[in-house]
């Protein structure tokens, strides 16, 4: 068995048939598909399982409510394969994904192998113009890659890594926030290679109940200040004091974000923004502020010094978009 590739399931009914089909369309055959069924209450459940029946590569596992990361954990208790992949049970990927990033991983010598999203929204396809190219990272650079998010980020579901470097790595199940980022900076911090391609190969779906439009929660925001935390205590304890500016510019970004979720809805805007400027203040020094975009130099500026501004602001622009 080549590749295990796990998928998280919950409330996903809508949009599953897609997902499964797309992976078992792949070129590269040689692989297992674990489903788990992380409690959902919804037909899940009874998909994969009917799914299973008609292919005898997907594994089903019926577990409990924990999370996304707890399903993840659960799964990569269970692989048989010498690598591993994931996939949100929302998306769909290309059929050549995992045929191209075995080939560069293999080809590269390298441990981790990454490709390009392409998001699609209900009003059409956010295209990757840029040049197709190949370019190989070791851990070191990568580490600082993945916090920018240039070229690439710490999402898992773009990626094939070797599966021995799960051996001693687990995603926190008490945040789910970043909680994917934490586990590839965990991995990052072994002396490895990285193959990065730049063609789009996973599809993103940003719809209705996607993550991206959800709206602030108290325990969103505090996951993902707890998360930005652990990422900088992580990289303390590795001795890689020179990225913690760069931990700092992401969480202020992170809480940039917050702010624009919240900028037209008065109701969140006083239960969350004092806690969120709070947390942008506590970061927003001399080296995260060079380390932030022109863009976001200068929303952290207005929204650190005059906050009601700069929701006013953001609020008028979201105004317009619609």
């Amino acid at each position: 068995m080549k590749i295990s590739i796990i998928v998280p399931v919950y409330k996903t009914e809508k949009y599953l048939d897609k997902c499964i089909e797309s992976i078992l369309n792949q070129t590269f055959k040689d692989f297992e598909l674990i489903l788990v069924d992380d409690g959902s209450p919804d037909n899940c459940g009874k998909i994969c399982d009917e799914w299973a029946k008609k292919d005898d590569r997907i594994v089903v596992i019926h577990k409990e409510n924990g999370g996304v990361s707890s399903a993840r954990n659960t799964a990569l208790n269970n692989i048989k394969g010498e690598y591993v992949g994931f996939v949100d049970s929302d998306d769909t990927i290309e059929p050549t994904m995992y045929e191209k990033l075995y080939n560069n991983l293999i080809d590269s010598n390298a441990q981790i192998s990454v490709c390009d999203f392409k998001f699609i929204t209900p009003s059409g396809v956010q295209e990757n113009k840029s040049e197709i190219k190949t370019e190989i990272y070791d851990s070191s650079v990568a580490l600082e890659v993945v916090l920018k998010g240039k070229p690439f980020a710490g999402h898992l579901c773009n990626k094939l890594f070797k599966a021995e470097l799960f051996e001693n790595v687990r995603l926190d199940e008490d945040i789910y926030i970043f909680e994917d980022m934490l586990a590839v900076l965990r991995i990052l911090f072994n002396p490895i290679k990285i193959v990065y391609f730049s063609e789009p190969l996973y599809n993103y779906y940003l719809h209705e109940n996607s993550a991206f439009h959800s709206k602030l929660t108290e325990r969103y925001m505090n996951s993902s200040h707890k998360a930005c935390q652990k990422m900088r205590e992580l990289v303390l304890e590795k001795d890689k004091k020179a990225l913690v500016s760069t931990v700092d510019a992401k969480t202020i970004n992170s809480d940039l974000g917050m702010l624009s979720k919240i900028a037209g809805d008065k109701e969140a805007q006083k239960k969350y923004s004092k806690n969120i400027i709070k947390n942008l203040k506590k970061h927003l020094n001399l080296r995260s502020f060079k380390k932030l975009r022109y863009r976001a130099k200068a929303k952290a500026l207005v929204a650190s010094i005059c906050p009601r501004l700069y929701l006013k602001i953001m609020s008028r622009k979201q105004g317009k978009a619609h």
